[in-house]
């Protein structure tokens, strides 16, 4: 039986929650929409793709590596234009435009002609888009437009003093969540004949669960908290992936023997028991976490909190303004 669909169903369920749900958060938000369209996307390329693998049919994966490939040319200008939403650059929006209009092109070609997309090549997986002889030329024109997105993130962390605070943190997490689709092109090897399962759309989620944070947790998410909460993110799903399709395929053989023809009920079960507690071990480890990294902000908070609660029994003005001040700058470390 092949397991090897199950990766990029699960990554498609899980963006599409994803996007949505940052659209329930505020339907009027023009951020959270364009970040929606995003996801809608990752969703229909990564259900495609499970199409291809599942299907014994030529000709149903061709049409769906074409629809999968046509959804990535779409994330180019739908990420350019959540990137112009969150800094706010007006001037940018004819490029958005013109990017918008280049994929459209591009989205007709890969549908109906073999120059960016020639077929399909079989591999251990399934069926897998096969490059066409401009396909370089669609890697230039995507790879082209992230790189002027991370530019434009960098410039407005960096440059521009006028950004509200808030917006200052979500540039940040956005500029670390634009490291990830580096890893994530190693998707387009395949797609030139070198045979390895792409795996590299977890980084693309990863993308998806950053931006995520940065718009619906900015107002408390530390930097470094991101970065501890993606990486036990990483770890906890990677597990709940890669065990089942480890013993899927390196130990196919000794299950055979040993169950017989029902030899994937086990890797399936184990991906079903694993796919249940790995929430509560994320949630479990991020508490973990959050308990070391925040140990010295709330030992403070506590004592602030010890100090509201003195405050109302001291009736002198002169005495209760030292008193505020002496605690904040001892217990804070406040230098000015």
């Amino acid at each position: 039986m092949n397991l090897y669909y199950l990766p990029t169903l699960i990554g498609g369920i899980f963006s599409f929650c994803l996007g949505l749900f940052v659209f329930l958060k505020n339907k009027n938000s023009i951020l959270n929409r364009s970040f929606f369209a995003f996801t809608l996307f990752v969703s229909l390329w990564l259900f495609a793709y499970t199409i291809c693998y599942l299907t014994k049919n030529v000709t149903i994966a061709t049409i769906s590596s074409r629809i999968a490939c046509t959804a990535v040319t779409m994330l180019a200008p739908t990420s350019y234009q959540f990137t112009v939403n969150l800094i706010g650059k007006k001037n940018e929006k004819k490029y958005v435009y013109i990017t918008y209009f280049t994929s459209f092109i591009m989205t007709i070609l890969f549908l109906t002609t073999n120059i960016f997309l020639s077929g399909v090549n079989k591999y251990f997986w399934g069926y897998y888009s096969k490059a066409g002889i401009l396909h370089p030329l669609f890697l230039a024109f995507f790879f082209g437009i992230f790189i002027r997105e991370f530019f434009l993130l960098l410039f407005t962390l960096f440059r521009d003093r006028e950004i509200s605070i808030i917006r200052r943190q979500q540039t940040k997490l956005t500029l670390l969540a634009f490291i990830m689709p580096i890893f994530g092109s190693i998707d387009f090897i395949p797609k030139y004949g070198v045979e390895f399962y792409p795996f590299g759309f977890i980084f693309v989620l990863i993308f998806c669960f950053i931006i995520t944070y940065s718009i619906v947790k900015h107002r408390f998410l530390d930097i470094r908290l991101a970065i501890t909460r993606t990486s036990i993110f990483v770890f906890v799903y990677t597990t709940v992936l890669g065990l089942p399709i480890f013993l899927a395929t390196k130990l196919r053989e000794v299950l055979i023997r040993i169950l017989g023809f029902y030899w994937w009920v086990l890797p399936l079960g184990v991906m079903a028991i694993l796919a249940t507690i790995g929430p509560f071990v994320y949630v479990f480890l991020v508490r973990k976490a959050e308990d070391v990294l925040l140990a010295e902000q709330r030992r403070y908070q506590r004592t602030l909190r010890e100090l509201s609660k003195t405050m109302v029994r001291i009736r002198d003005l002169e005495h209760l303004v030292k008193a505020v001040l002496l605690t904040v700058v001892n217990t804070v470390k406040v230098s000015h």
